[in-house]
């Protein structure tokens, strides 16, 4: 771009004039042109680099808004604003530059855009390839390139989780927010794929492994928390389409996340298959059905032990009861209050108050009669068995 002539560019805001060899460079069309190449495995290495001739020598960022200098040096806008002001001149030529001297290049910027735009969303549909390796590298260059614009399928929460997250430590937690946002866009089948390259990472924990399996069963059935028969199904294509998880470790991991119920359902959709549409091999079928089998055993015994467990429990709970109950009859007078019944008499307001006072004169007398009133009061002190 340092050999730009600067009367091309600023005749018109889309270029019509430009030189006949210089309009291969600034194609309106990124998709038709030899930057973004067709097969799969060639455009996933060209995501990854931004053609040279779009890229700012100052910031080394895809450009936002070109301008063009009076050497022919083309510049990002606020990069070279910057270093205009503290140099007064151009950083790659050392020639003198006033910023009344910047022409903005409308073509390259409408290019630009256009190739960020379509970079950015075929960054998306990598990173939701089942065949993709590393998907995540993809998001990161996604928001990388697509910063300021609004991208479908890339959520403002996954823009701002990767700006402040770069660490590879949290990958995982990328690819999460990523998936959600998919969600939110009304994207699940592409949802579903990344929570599925999320299942079979390696370094996840069980609790882990759970909630990605239920966020990707969520992404292909209507009701929440139930796994239907095509959620079934479409498990069964995932299962069969990879090779880091067995059906044992996914019957599992169902049972961990909905309960033995629906892993006894599992196992017998894919023991009876029916009219699933999952093409196999006889050797793949035959080995997918013992291994199967077998859980699908495991857990009708484990049933029956728990169903087991629970009736033990319950008779040994209406043997207690009946026990309690036998001695409750036995021994009828057992945990009551102790109650001194006193004559209705002595119960009346006034012979209390005459036993008081008496005992009150009397003092401590060595009469028997005046000891025995002096403890009168004494019994008012016990509940009788009418009281509160």
């Amino acid at each position: 771009m340092s050999d730009i002539d600067a009367s091309s560019l600023i005749s018109s805001p889309l270029g019509q004039h430009l030189p006949q060899d210089r309009t291969s460079s600034f194609s309106f069309h990124p998709k038709e042109d030899a930057s973004l190449p067709r097969n799969s495995s060639s455009l996933s290495d060209a995501l990854l680099e931004t053609p040279t001739d779009l890229i700012c020598p100052i910031t080394l960022q895809v450009f936002k808004d070109p301008v063009l200098t009076s050497s022919g040096q083309v510049y990002e806008r606020h990069a070279i604003t910057s270093h205009v002001e503290k140099n007064h001149n151009d950083p790659v030529t050392r020639l003198p530059l006033r910023l009344d001297q910047l022409t903005p290049v409308y073509v390259l910027r409408v290019r630009a855009a256009e190739y960020r735009e379509s970079a950015a969303a075929a960054c998306i549909e990598a990173a939701c390839s089942a065949e993709c390796v590393n998907p995540v590298q993809y998001v990161r260059r996604a928001v990388e390139i697509a910063d300021g614009l609004t991208i479908p399928g890339l959520s403002p929460e996954c823009v701002q989780y990767v700006k402040t997250h770069p660490s590879n430590a949290c990958d995982v937690q990328v690819m999460e927010v990523f998936a959600q946002g998919l969600v939110s866009a009304g994207w699940k089948v592409k949802a579903a794929a990344v929570y599925g390259t999320l299942l079979t990472q390696a370094g996840l924990d069980k609790a882990q492994q759970c909630d990605h399996l239920r966020a990707c069963l969520a992404c292909w059935t209507q009701l929440p928390w139930e796994v239907d028969d095509t959620a079934m199904r479409q498990l069964e294509e995932f299962v069969e389409g990879q090779i880091v998880l067995r059906w044992s470790q996914i019957i599992d991991l169902v049972e961990a996340s909905f309960g033995s119920t629906t892993a006894v359902a599992l196992c017998e959709h894919l023991l009876f298959p029916g009219n699933s549409g999952v093409a196999r091999k006889a050797a793949a079928l035959e080995a997918r059905l013992r291994e199967v089998t077998l859980k699908y055993v495991q857990l009708q015994l484990r049933s029956l032990g728990d169903a087991q467990e629970a009736l033990d429990r319950r008779l040994t709970a209406v043997e207690a009861a009946s026990q309690d109950t036998s001695d409750a009859r036995e021994n009828p007078g057992r945990d009551r209050r102790f109650f001194v019944r006193r004559p209705h008499w002595m119960n009346r307001r006034a012979f209390a108050s005459a036993a008081l006072t008496v005992a009150t004169v009397a003092g401590a007398g060595s009469h028997p009669v005046l000891k025995l009133l002096s403890m009168f009061p004494l019994l008012y002190l016990i509940p009788s068995n009418g009281d509160n």
